[in-house]
């Protein structure tokens, strides 16, 4: 399997009770088998950033992750983030399995929202992401570690710092905001596939008065989320209301 092209859809998202929307840029990668993956970068790309990202990524095989991630070492973490998450949902619909079982399978069912506050700790200008995070966490073992998953740059990076603070006897959890179904679907399959995301996912999903997904992503009864099935990212793109957000484009 071989990735085509990426499209670059910049998005616009009324958000509930706001007069600014929520920006967001949603990656479709389009492979030779015509199956399409997805991947949510926060905030909207610049040009230079979308060329550099369809020019590393045309031709990749989305199984050769490793080799694909050096390929996007100049990139910021989120577009990491964003085609390691694009290349998980190609892989799952091209072997009917949904991410979390890539992962290594799914340990809980759904997952919860967090007890307290949640907000991810600023990551100092120049510093290492992963380092700064597990640095943070040292410092307070007895205070849930929140993970940003696009600032880690994605899935291979959060389940390290994850497994780290796991020994250290540490709880985490995904920080969260304004995103579509896309980025929230990426993250609880992360959350439900390793035992020490047990802090729960923080998100502000539910604030969007309409997202890109033709269903809507399914809440429990405690207030969390329950995590798609799958295939791959187990999410349904509704084209027409991508475009109606904004989204149309190549990279």
């Amino acid at each position: 399997m071989r990735v085509l092209e990426i499209e670059v859809h910049r998005l616009s998202l009324p958000v509930r009770g706001a007069a600014d929307p929520a920006r967001r840029t949603l990656l479709v990668a389009r492979s030779d088998l015509g199956l399409r993956g997805l991947g949510e970068v926060p905030g909207l790309l610049d040009e230079e950033t979308c060329r550099a990202a369809a020019a590393a990524v045309a031709g990749a095989d989305p199984l050769e992750w490793e080799l694909l991630r050096s390929r996007l070492a100049r990139l910021p973490p989120a577009v990491v983030a964003a085609v390691e998450t694009a290349c998980l949902d190609l892989r799952g619909k091209a072997t009917g399995r949904a991410i979390h079982d890539l992962l290594g399978g799914r340990i809980r069912a759904s997952v919860p929202p967090p007890a307290g506050p949640a907000g991810p700790d600023p990551i100092p200008a120049g510093a290492d992401p992963l380092v700064a995070a597990l640095t943070v966490a040292a410092g307070r073992p007895q205070e849930p570690a929140w993970l940003d998953f696009w600032a880690l740059g994605g899935f291979a990076a959060c389940r390290v710092a994850a497994e780290v603070l796991c020994r250290q006897g540490v709880a985490v959890g995904l920080a969260g905001g304004l995103e579509t179904g896309v980025g929230l679907a990426a993250r609880l399959h992360l959350a439900a596939s390793h035992p020490a995301f047990s802090a729960g996912l923080a998100t502000d999903h539910a604030a969007l008065a309409r997202d890109v997904l033709r269903f809507g992503l399914v809440v429990d009864p405690a207030g969390g989320y329950r995590v798609p099935a799958g295939p791959g990212l187990g999410v349904d793109l509704d084209r027409e209301a991508l475009h109606a957000l904004g989204g149309g484009g190549r990279a």
